[in-house]
């Protein structure tokens, strides 16, 4: 009896720490706040990861949450720190899966898999050559593991999560590649997210909807930059259109980073359409990226997020010149 009430205490002990790690985890992941972050990782690692042994299912879950915050905080740190972050993520998925094999584990394996593509994903988005390309190689390879228990007709849902994050792989190997391929990888990353939006919608899931549409737009926006002079304007204009629609989910109060990013990825695309259209129209497109642009450094800034920040900057400097440019 006093065995079974020292398991169930040490459980209930875990469960409670992991509670914690999680609320931290969330509020650092929507407020940009880094110490929230920072102490999730403090909780999973130091407190939660010892307390069961290595191969166990808690130490797998434990692995696996790890990851996620280690993730979220390399996609938001520049330099060779994020990539430092990034490859720990990784190896906390990894070890996951060391654990959970798609036979005992089909659930979790496949979640994991669909983690360790996302986390391979923005890796590789740093890396250059060859080294990159077989980031993004195996990012699709989890992908389209985890696509393998996760199907439209039995878990829609985690599907959904998945084909938006295969998309954002073959997005990136799109931009890489270049030309006919590129533009056919790309296509691809477009059919991926479009089939996530068969599942998610505004109504029923406004967060992942939002994602989705963000996604979409970039992917958008790739196809646009690819094509030469009015053929690209249509997948422009599509692309500021989807990310206009994403800013009906986020807000600056509710969730600023998301809507930091969103008002980001607006200003890259009204930035595109700006750049090719003539006149008073087209200084008005690069003064509302301009706008955008400022909207999110404010937030980024602020938060922590110096990645993030950075690109801003770079592309708002971008916008500065064109409209110089364009000025009469």
């Amino acid at each position: 009896m006093r065995a079974r009430l020292e398991v169930a205490g040490k459980r209930a002990q875990w469960e409670q720490i992991s509670a914690a790690a999680a609320e931290r985890y969330e509020y650092g992941a929507r407020f940009g706040a880094p110490e929230a972050l920072e102490r999730a990782v403090t909780l999973y690692r130091d407190r939660a990861l010892p307390m069961y042994p290595e191969l166990s299912q808690e130490w797998a879950v434990t692995q696996n949450n790890l990851g996620l915050v280690l993730q979220m905080q390399g996609e938001r740190t520049d330099g060779e720190a994020g990539l430092a972050l990034l490859a720990r993520s990784v190896e906390a998925y990894e070890a996951a899966l060391r654990v959970y094999t798609e036979a005992n584990s089909p659930f979790q394996w496949g979640s994991t898999q669909n983690d360790l593509g996302n986390a391979l994903t923005f890796q590789a988005a740093r890396t250059g050559g060859e080294a990159g390309l077989a980031l993004l190689a195996r990012a699709v390879a989890a992908h389209e593991a985890a696509l393998r228990v996760r199907t439209e007709a039995t878990s829609p849902v985690d599907w959904a999560m998945t084909q938006n994050n295969l998309g954002n792989v073959l997005q990136t190997q799109g931009k890489r590649t270049g030309g006919e391929a590129g533009l056919a990888l790309l296509a691809r990353a477009v059919e991926a997210y479009e089939a996530a939006l068969r599942v998610y919608t505004e109504a029923n899931s406004p967060v992942q909807w939002a994602k989705a549409k963000q996604n979409l737009g970039n992917a958008l926006l790739q196809q646009g930059n690819s094509i030469c002079c009015d053929a690209g304007m249509p997948f422009l204009v599509r692309a500021a259109e989807a990310h206009e629609a994403a800013l009906r989910v986020h807000s600056a109060t509710t969730s600023p980073v998301d809507w930091a990013a969103e008002q980001f990825n607006l200003g890259n695309a009204l930035q595109a359409l700006g750049a090719r259209t003539n006149g008073e129209a087209g200084l008005a497109l690069l003064a509302r990226s301009a706008e955008a642009f400022e909207a999110a450094l404010r937030v980024f800034s602020g938060s922590g997020a110096t990645y993030y920040a950075e690109q801003v900057k770079k592309s708002l400097r971008a916008t500065t010149f064109l409209t110089q440019w364009h000025a009469p």
